[in-house]
C-alpha cells in the first residue's frame, strides 16, 4: 500500500507501507522501476521511533534525546545530492497505529523527492531474518545492484535488556554474518554499538573485530565520560594518547561510523578518518 503523507511544511510525499508477506513484492516492483536511479538502497531492522528520549536510570549517565531517525534515514542520506535517488527501508514492528502516526510525522519533513520511504511491518524471528535476508541478497543481485550502493544495518539491541533479548541480539548478530558472508554484499552489513552511551550514534562493520572493545571503553571514557563522541575532537586527542595505544585507537575509531553526521562523499561517516600528516616515528 502506498501512502501520500502530507506535512504543512513540505509537499506531499510518497510513503509506502507494507507488511512480511508483501515487503518482497514490492521491493521487487521498487527496483525493477527505479533499479538503475536508486544510487543508494539502506535497510535497517528495528530501527522505529518508540520513545523520545532514551532513559538510562543512572545517576551518572545522563539521559539523552533518541537517535531513531537517524536510524531510519542516517545524515548522510539526507544531504545526498539531487537527483541522485535512494530507497530506504525500516523493518520492525509497526503494528500499533499510535506509533506507526508517530513514525510517520518523524519522517515527513525529512523525506525529500528522491527518497522512497518503506515502513514494513514485521516482528522479526531469527528464522525470517535468516530467509528474509537471503532473499534481500538474492533479489539484489538478480537486480544486478552494485555492493556499493547497499547498506544493511542492525538495530537490535535493547537498553535494559532481559537474557531473551540479549540473546535474540547476539544470534541476530551471527544469523547476518553468516547471510552475507559468501556474497558480494559483505562489506554492506553493519551493527549497532547499542546503547553504550560513548558509542550511541555509531555503528560498525559487521566483520570488524571487537577483541579490544572493552578496553578501548575504558580508554575513550576516561576522556569523555559518558557523553556520545564525534569526529570534531579525534584528530586532537588521538594524538594527545601514548604510542602503545595510539594505533589501536586509530583503527577502532575508523570502524566507527556515525549515522548522525552529515557527510560530504554520499556515505556513512567514521568518527576518525586517517589524515595525510606526518607523525613521529614511535608510531
Amino acid at each position: 500500500m502506498v501512502l501520500y503523507y502530507f506535512h504543512k511544511y513540505y509537499k506531499t510525499m510518497p510513503l509506502f507501507e507494507t507488511n512480511k508477506s508483501d515487503f518482497f513484492i514490492l521491493l521487487r516492483k521498487l527496483l525493477s522501476e527505479n533499479s538503475t536511479a536508486y544510487k543508494k538502497i539502506y535497510l535497517s531492522f528495528g530501527s522505529k521511533y518508540n520513545e523520545p528520549e532514551v532513559i538510562y536510570t543512572s545517576s551518572v549517565i545522563p539521559n539523552r534525546r533518541t537517535n531513531a531517525p537517524f536510524q531510519m534515514i542516517p545524515a548522510f542520506l539526507r544531504d545526498y545530492e539531487l537527483p541522485d535517488r535512494i530507497l530506504s527501508i525500516s523493518i520492525d514492528d509497526f503494528s500499533n497505529e499510535k506509533t506507526k502516526e508517530s513514525n510517520r510525522k518523524i519522517l515527513s519533513p525529512v523525506i525529500q523527492d528522491t527518497i522512497d520511504m518503506v515502513l514494513v511491518d514485521w516482528t522479526v524471528s531469527i528464522d525470517d531474518l535468516s530467509i528474509g535476508l537471503s532473499r534481500f541478497i538474492k533479489i539484489l543481485d538478480q537486480m544486478k545492484i552494485d555492493p556499493h550502493q547497499v547498506y544493511c544495518v542492525l538495530y537490535f539491541q535493547f537498553i535494559h535488556a532481559n537474557d531473551v533479548e540479549d540473546i535474540f541480539a547476539d544470534k541476530s548478530a551471527d544469523c547476518a554474518r553468516s547471510i552475507f558472508k559468501t556474497s558480494i554484499y559483505r562489506n554492506s552489513l553493519y551493527l549497532w554499538y547499542g546503547y553504550n552511551p560513548n558509542l550511541y550514534n555509531c555503528i560498525c562493520p559487521a566483520y570488524y573485530s571487537l577483541t579490544n572493545y572493552q578496553r578501548n571503553l575504558t580508554i575513550i571514557r576516561k576522556k569523555f565520560g559518558y557523553i556520545p563522541i564525534d569526529s570534531y575532537h579525534m584528530d586532537h586527542w588521538i594524538s594527545s594518547l601514548e604510542p602503545t595505544v595510539k594505533p589501536q585507537i586509530r583503527t577502532f575509531m575508523t570502524n566507527c561510523y556515525d549515522i548522525m553526521q552529515y557527510s560530504n562523499d554520499g556515505n556513512f561517516w567514521p568518527i576518525y578518518r586517517s589524515r595525510l600528516i606526518i607523525e613521529d616515528s614511535t608510531v
